[in-house]
């Protein structure tokens, strides 16, 4: 980026050259910017960063975002809000997945035809933007997974002709596996439904497994110890990561418990 094959300067001062006889372009940082962005990427290597993973789901939540740009074709500032439905990254996300851990979506876009490569390069300079976040979004070691939609000759913004969207993503999980875990958790709450009596002369293997499976360990053992008392419980899966306890405890003393396990965090 810096030298052209020659071994020529590409910048000089803030003057930019594509190549030997291309045409200039005034940039607002000059050199400066790519030096800051190659000791990033040095960084990054250096750490052993594993590559981000491609998901044909986050590339569908991706190109939502980009037919909505280029359907409004606004002349002003591209925005992560779609112009068609109003929805934000997280809520086209969710018609796809769940995410977990950051979730964020970077616009790259240029008044110029550029290729992959060179969008990505411009993207990680940030020439002029003094915090640098769709560097530090794509090189971050908090994501996992990306999806990723470019503009076409046949779908392209009119302000615009290179456009892409990259969402990322901590961990994603899709929506048919959510289904299948939340199939798979109702069926095995229909064979342990109803009350499942637990004491300690009538130990119930299968009700101990799912009790065990819940990760709050203080209430895992607050409910072995009703067990032990001779206390009948019940254990409800609503989800795959939810349930309903319900204790019945002698002269007809009952308490119920909702619970639910998993946290997803989003990032703008």
């Amino acid at each position: 980026r810096l030298w052209d094959r020659q071994g020529t300067p590409r910048y000089v001062g803030r003057e930019y050259h594509p190549q030997a006889n291309g045409r200039s372009m005034l940039t607002l940082e000059g050199q400066a910017a790519v030096d800051e962005a190659i000791a990033d990427l040095a960084r990054t290597s250096a750490d052993a960063r594993p590559s981000l993973a491609l998901s044909p789901e986050l590339s569908r939540a991706s190109q939502a975002l980009l037919e909505a740009l280029c359907r409004e074709g606004s002349q002003g500032a591209l925005s992560l809000r779609s112009p068609l439905d109003g929805s934000m990254t997280e809520d086209r996300v969710r018609c796809i997945g769940a995410w977990r851990g950051l979730l964020c979506e970077v616009i790259l876009c240029s008044n110029r035809t550029l290729g992959a490569q060179d969008l990505i390069e411009e993207a990680c300079i940030g020439d002029g933007d003094k915090t640098r976040r769709h560097r530090r979004g794509l090189l971050s070691p908090e994501y996992t997974v990306c999806g990723v939609a470019v503009g076409t000759q046949e779908q392209s913004h009119p302000a615009f002709p290179t456009l892409a969207i990259v969402t990322l993503a901590g961990m994603l999980i899709p929506r048919s596996d959510l289904e299948e875990g939340l199939s798979q958790g109702m069926e095995q709450s229909r064979r342990i439904r109803a009350t499942l009596v637990a004491s300690t002369d009538d130990r119930n293997d299968e009700f101990f497994a799912v009790l065990r499976g819940i990760p709050i360990p203080e209430f895992v053992a607050q409910m072995e110890d009703e067990v032990a008392r001779g206390s009948s419980v019940n254990i409800q899966l609503t989800g795959p990561c939810s349930g309903r306890v319900t204790v019945k405890r002698h002269k007809f003393s009952t308490e119920e418990y909702d619970l639910e396990w998993g946290s997803e965090e989003s990032e703008d």
